[in-house]
């Protein structure tokens, strides 16, 4: 590193070059065997990957759990689900092999999507005034902000 250089990197940091090579495991992530002295750059086999900016919100999912039910008060509560176009889930638990599946008998759920955030809170809104209105007990409603997801053509 030429003199200029040093100069810069002691006037931007709060320790100077010589220091910063002293510990060049611990500042800059480098390797102990760093042959040449040098700080971490690029060509670095230590280095960490730069942090990835947030990406936009590709769309947004709503929950709505309520106390389980079954039978008709599931129909009713698939009726009302669909009156905001929320999907009841259909998860079905099997404890053994040779068991029949059963839906939950903890809670019962189901799901809303939509792009638009605020079309999302109204309608999440209007579907927990409406189950409360027909005897539903409420016990949780979120929105979630979905940024990766392999349905919507994302891939590692």
């Amino acid at each position: 590193m030429d003199q200029q250089a040093r100069d810069l990197f002691d006037q931007y940091n709060p320790i100077t070059y010589e220091e910063a090579i002293k510990r060049r495991g611990t500042v800059f992530g480098c390797c102990e065997g760093n042959a040449d002295q040098k700080p971490c750059d690029v060509d670095c086999p230590t280095r960490k990957p730069p942090a990835q900016p947030i990406p936009a919100v590709k769309y947004y999912e709503c929950h709505v759990t309520i106390e389980p039910v079954f039978d008709v008060r599931r129909a009713i509560f698939e009726n009302v689900c669909a009156g905001q176009r929320f999907k009841v889930a259909k998860l079905l638990m099997q404890k053994g092999k040779d068991d029949a599946a059963e839906p939950s008998k903890k809670d019962t759920f189901c799901t809303g999507h939509s792009k638009d955030y605020g079309d999302m809170v109204e309608r999440m809104r209007a579907l927990v005034h409406r189950l409360r209105f027909v005897g539903f007990e409420v016990l949780r409603y979120k929105i979630e902000a979905v940024v990766f997801d392999t349905r919507a053509g994302d891939s590692l």
